[in-house]
């Protein structure tokens, strides 16, 4: 399933040298990408939607476009 644009690329494909041939991509796959090219250790912990909301509103992100994104996570999220 792809998933909402979180990287982006060139128009080459390219980041940091590394071919990437697909673009839709796991969080997990992200992750592991990440490990890779920053040699930084990134892993995937997935959240409640409701918790990324209380967390980023908290932190001063305007609650009416995070509802919006909380509601997306919601109605695309895997099972936790």
């Amino acid at each position: 399933m792809p998933i909402p644009a979180i990287l982006v690329l060139g128009a080459t494909g390219k980041i940091s040298g590394a071919l990437v041939e697909e673009l839709a991509a796991s969080f997990s796959e992200i992750a592991s990408l990440l490990t890779e090219i920053a040699a930084v250790r990134w892993r995937y912990d997935p959240q409640e939607p409701d918790l990324f909301f209380c967390t980023v509103t908290a932190a001063g992100a305007d609650p009416i476009y995070m509802a919006c994104v909380r509601n997306a996570f919601e109605r695309t999220r895997s099972p936790l």
